[in-house]
Parts: C-alpha cells; structure tokens; sequence
C-alpha cells in the first residue's frame, strides 16, 4: 500500500456562491440557500493541521501550545520548554502563534510579558546573564524562547534585536523590583504581626 494514501486528508472549500431562497411573504427571511460553483482542495494531513489553526486564529480562538500552560509558572517549565521549542518543529510553531496572538501591533512586550512568564519564573533570568549581586543568572540572549521566537513572531510589528534587547532587560528590572517591593511588605507585615502579638501579651 502507497503510504502517500494513508495520510489523513481534509477538504477546505475554495469558493463557493450561495443565493438565497425566500418565501414570497416574508422576504427578509430566507428559507434555504442554494450554494453553487462549489471547488474544493484536498489537503494531506500536515497542511489539514495548518489550515485548522489558521481557521483558529481567524475566528479569534485562543492558540495553545500542546504540553504547557501560559503563563509559565516556574523555572522548571521555562527550561523544558526552551528544550521542546528547540526540538519539536511543530512546538515551536505553536509557541510563535500564541506570541502572536497575545501581542497586538500597538503593545509593547513590557506590558504581555507577565502573559507568558510569572515574575517567580524568572527569578534566575536575566539578558546577559551576568549578575552584580547573588548568583550567576541563565542568559535569556541564548534561548529560542525569548530571542529567535519572539523576533519572528512580532518582526512586523517592527521588533528587532536591539529593540527585543531593551525590552527584555526592563523586564527584569521591572521583576527585580516587584520582588524587592515583596520582599519588603512581606518583612513589614511579619514586624507588625510581631508587634502585636507582643502587645497582646502585655
């Protein structure tokens, strides 16, 4: 048996033209259409999976990417998808349509960002990764994720590299600051329980 015959086949119509059939009394309700001049194209199964999610993106359905949930919620999930993408062509597609699904032309990446990632799960992220305090950070410029998926999604909203740089190291700035603003409520909050319950015990 051919395999070419065993792949799985769509029909996407190309054309069609419908004319409306009316009763006579009630013009402005039709009865039925009558669709004429009907051509159809038979699609192996990859271009039937394409099709599929361009049908989704035109009817402004959510685009997911199979195995993860956005936005990503720890480190852990950062690197295994940074693996997929870079393995998985199909993975990697997905990844760059829900980008573009979640960016309009007219917002930055500064104000999507938390759509795709948590502040928690970028923790030991920064661009270069260089760190002048702590640890060393794992350099977002050498993941697909965040450089080569991310350019190609949103090139025709005029992103380039430099630009996705910038973007990218307010990002951080913007987490690191969170984190400390955290940090210092929540120091704050456990000084007043203290304060407290010492008072109570008074």
């Amino acid at each position: 048996m051919d395999s070419s015959k065993s792949h799985t086949r769509a029909r996407r119509i190309r054309h069609q033209e419908t004319t409306e059939l009316t009763d006579d009394d009630q013009p402005d309700r039709p009865l039925k259409y009558k669709v004429e001049n009907i051509r159809v194209e038979v699609l192996d199964h990859c271009d039937a999976i394409r099709h599929y999610k361009r049908l989704q993106r035109e009817a402004g359905l959510p685009t997911q990417v199979l195995g993860f949930n956005f936005p990503i919620a720890d480190e852990d999930t950062v690197e295994l998808l940074e693996a997929t993408v870079n393995v998985n062509e199909d993975v990697r597609t997905d990844y760059i349509n829900y980008l573009r699904a979640r960016k309009p032309a007219t917002v930055g990446l500064i104000n999507v960002f938390h759509m795709l990632f948590t502040d928690e799960a970028m923790y030991s992220y920064n661009y270069s990764g260089v760190c002048n305090r702590g640890s060393k950070r794992k350099a977002m410029q050498h993941y697909s994720i965040f450089m080569g998926c991310m350019l190609e999604a949103w090139e025709d909203h005029g992103l380039d590299e430099t630009t996705l740089k910038e973007n990218i190291y307010q990002v951080i700035r913007n987490i690191n600051g969170r984190k400390r603003n955290r940090k210092y409520f929540a120091k704050r909050r456990e000084q007043e329980r203290m304060k407290k319950l010492a008072s109570e015990k008074e």
